[in-house]
C-alpha cells in the first residue's frame, strides 16, 4: 500500500513539472534533464582505491 501511495505521489510531481500548455516546448525540458544527467556523469568524482594498511 505504501508503495502505491509513493508511486502516485511521484507520478503527480513528474506530471506537474512537464509543460502541458500549447506553445511550451517539452523538448527543451527533456534535453535539459538529459544534459544535466550527462554533465553529472562526466563531472563526477571517482573514488580512489583504498590503500591497504600496513
Amino acid at each position: 500500500m505504501i508503495g502505491i501511495g509513493v508511486t502516485v505521489a511521484y507520478y503527480s510531481i513528474i506530471w506537474g513539472v512537464l509543460p502541458g500548455e500549447a506553445g511550451i516546448s517539452w523538448q527543451g525540458h527533456l534535453f535539459g534533464l538529459v544534459g544535466g544527467i550527462v554533465a553529472a556523469w562526466v563531472l563526477r568524482r571517482r573514488r580512489r582505491a583504498a590503500v591497504p594498511a600496513l
